[in-house]
């Protein structure tokens, strides 16, 4: 699916119970689940039409956003270029070998930078290689 650059991608909440959380979004808010890791580290994801919720089971209280970009590597030259911090250079982060997430074959694509308030900030795209 084509996304805008600068749409929003995904928010990442942290889940104490990560149980009770995913039936409270699947059954009191009626969201699709789209997937469950097994293991480490336990998360869930949500579809959310425009974008997607992933539930990770945490004590943290940190929220992160995720913005889409078509062209993840322009973004970061962007950033570097006007004097903001890149935490995390872009790396692939998950094969969609069976289209779980959008085409089949593609590869998400994950990046962080700091907005000049120092809040960390994840930019994504997805390539087929």
């Amino acid at each position: 699916m084509p996304r805008n650059d600068g749409s929003l991608y995904q928010i990442a909440a942290p889940a104490t119970d990560l149980d009770a959380s995913i039936r409270f979004y699947r059954t009191t808010l009626n969201l699709e689940l789209i997937y469950r890791t097994q293991g480490s580290p336990e998360l869930a994801f949500f579809d959310l039409h425009t974008g997607r919720l992933m539930l990770e089971r945490s004590d943290s209280d940190s929220t992160t956003f995720y913005l889409w970009f078509n062209d993840l590597d322009e973004v970061i030259a962007n950033v570097e270029k006007d004097g903001h911090e890149v935490i995390q250079r872009p790396f692939p982060i998950f094969e969609d070998v069976d289209g779980q997430f959008g085409s089949k074959g593609e590869t998400e694509w994950l990046a962080f930078v700091a907005d000049p308030s120092g809040n960390s900030i994840g930019l994504m795209t997805r390539k087929s290689e």
